[in-house]
């Protein structure tokens, strides 16, 4: 309900009220707040989904490093990992082929 009071110079007041059924301005409302709740699990369902992509993407060429990595350590070293990648992880695997290969010339050389 809205109040509107006047009050004129010789002391004379009216007041006038208007009724409006809350259904009218709330109907609104909640539309806009079911909206809201929509958008923000649509939001947050992409974020779990990127996420899990993400954490699947990550770490796959750290683990294929560590295989070969692993067979240096035990005594394989004429395995060569393949060179495919340009940035950190290309220089990495570049510089585990050439330590492989260093490893195994100075054993054939002793």
């Amino acid at each position: 309900m809205i109040i509107f009071k006047f009050i004129y110079r010789y002391g004379l007041a009216r007041t006038v009220a208007i009724a409006i059924p809350k259904s009218d301005f709330m109907k609104e409302i909640n539309t806009n707040t079911h909206q809201k709740i929509l958008l923000s699990l649509a939001a947050l369902g992409a974020a779990i989904f990127i996420d899990i992509l993400t954490f699947h993407w990550v770490p796959k060429p750290i683990l294929r490093l560590n295989y070969p990595a692993q067979n240096i350590t035990g005594g394989k070293l004429n395995s060569q990992i393949e060179i495919n990648r340009r940035h950190e992880l290309g220089e990495l695997e570049l510089s585990l082929n050439q330590m492989a290969t260093q490893l195994k010339e100075y054993f054939e050389n002793l």
